[in-house]
């Protein structure tokens, strides 16, 4: 026979494994709707980011802050 604490434990488990999979399913759907998650987007933001740095080098001036433009 079970204890009230073993059954309180095993309702604890349970409800700790809907709590994961609820937070999956949640990471899945954000995964294709959110910047966060788009790598290849940030790639090239960062890119620009490198480039524009780069170019003011060359150019001889001071580092300064800049903003990149939104790119789709």
């Amino acid at each position: 026979m079970e204890s009230r604490d073993e059954r309180n434990e095993m309702e604890s488990r349970d409800e700790r494994g809907t709590l994961l999979a609820e937070l999956r399913a949640r990471l899945a759907r954000n995964r294709t709707i959110y910047p966060l998650f788009d790598t290849d987007r940030f790639r090239r933001h960062i890119e620009a980011a490198y480039i524009t740095m780069w170019e003011r080098y060359q150019r001889g001036e001071p580092p300064e802050g800049f903003a990149v433009q939104p790119i789709a």
